[in-house]
């Protein structure tokens, strides 16, 4: 699958890298699968054996807290 997001500056590259690391294991699973993987949220379920709908909350709790780590980050 081709991959949603990459950032093309290296510096915001290891911005990104870092806040995906300080991320509950949880919360990146579910970024990586989805905006890296291109999964649905039903086929991300699937394979962490969760709801759909925990994939979706999920996903907004990480874009949540990488929004904040990366303004943060000077």
């Amino acid at each position: 699958m081709e991959a949603h997001f990459a950032p093309t500056d290296p510096s915001s590259a290891v911005a990104l890298r870092d806040a995906l690391r300080a991320l509950p294991g949880s919360l990146r699973q579910v970024v990586v699968l989805k905006l890296v993987a291109g999964y649905s949220h039903g086929e991300i379920a699937s394979l962490l054996h969760i709801r759909p709908g925990t994939s979706e909350v999920r996903l907004y709790r990480a874009i949540r807290r990488l929004r904040t780590l990366l303004t943060d980050h000077p």
